[in-house]
């Protein structure tokens, strides 16, 4: 037996990739709330944790029909907090003017 995955039009791709992007960016300025922004070089792995769980909570919104949100949550959890906690703010980092 073949397995046929469901036929999409490009415009509902589009749509996906327009509401990934969306979501991402909205789950990443909710955790600069959460995630408190310094002059410090690192975050470390705890803010990690935090805007992960934050990021992909929102991420995982858009992927429920797809995957599992907790799931999703705690691999961006994970991934995030092994980021913040080993080469640091790759995602936090405040521009200075």
């Amino acid at each position: 037996m073949q397995y046929y995955p469901p036929v999409q039009s490009a415009k509902m791709i589009r749509m996906f990739w327009f509401q990934w992007v969306l979501f991402t960016i909205l789950g990443f300025l909710v955790s600069l709330c959460l995630v408190e922004i310094s002059e410090r070089p690192n975050v470390g792995a705890m803010s990690g944790a935090i805007g992960g769980a934050v990021i992909g909570l929102v991420q995982g919104m858009l992927l429920k029909p797809r995957v599992s949100i907790a799931g999703w949550v705690l691999a961006s959890l994970i991934s995030w907090s092994l980021i913040g906690g080993s080469v640091g703010a790759i995602g936090w980092v405040a521009l200075e003017p």
